[in-house]
Parts: C-alpha cells; structure tokens; sequence
C-alpha cells in the first residue's frame, strides 16, 4: 500500500477510496448514457405559457428590425415586414448589378 492510497483510506473514515472516475464531455458518451445523466433534446412540443413567451419575444425582435414597427399593431407590422423584405430585396438586386458593372468596366481597363 502506497503512502497516497493510506491517506485515501484515512480521508474516507477508513473506507478503501473508490477508483477515481474520469468524466467525459456528453458529447463523448455514448447516447444511453446522455438519456441516463438526463441530457435531452429541446422538444418542439410547447410547454405551458412557453409558447406565447417565444411569440412575443419573436414579435418584439420583428418589432425592432423593421423601421418605425415599434409604433404598430401586429398586422400592421406583417403588412410593413412583407413591404420591408420587397424593398430589401430590390436593393440587394441593385447593389449586385452595380457590382456587376464596375467589375465589367475593371476588365475593360
């Protein structure tokens, strides 16, 4: 018996220390022992009040995206979200044609 192991033995009121466990990332183990260490998958399944909390936190997020949607109602923002999605859209397709033209005026050169 080494020195180390008589004071594990002394530590745990005379009790042969228990083999040292190394723990692993759950990422490492093995899917029952996920289920057994009680790692779980987020559901999609609503849970009681949850639901509208996720909604109106969404709404809030919207709200803050769009201009001026913090001072509308809900379908007014869906309508205005919609409009404001056309708009950026349009200048996505712009800024590409632009982009297009200098590159072809670059090879030009």
């Amino acid at each position: 018996m080494g020195f180390v192991h008589l004071l594990e033995v002394l530590h745990n009121d005379g009790r042969p220390a228990s083999p040292r466990k190394t723990s692993k990332p759950p990422s490492m183990l093995p899917r029952d022992k996920k289920r057994k260490r009680g790692f779980r998958r987020r559901s999609n399944v609503a849970q009681p009040g949850g639901e509208s909390a996720s909604i109106g936190r969404r709404v809030r997020t919207l709200k803050a995206l769009i201009p001026n949607g913090e001072s509308m109602g809900l379908e007014g923002l869906f309508t205005e979200t919609t409009d404001y999605i056309a708009l950026l859209e349009t200048r996505v397709r712009t800024m590409r044609m632009v982009v297009e033209a200098m590159t072809a005026c670059n090879n030009d050169l």
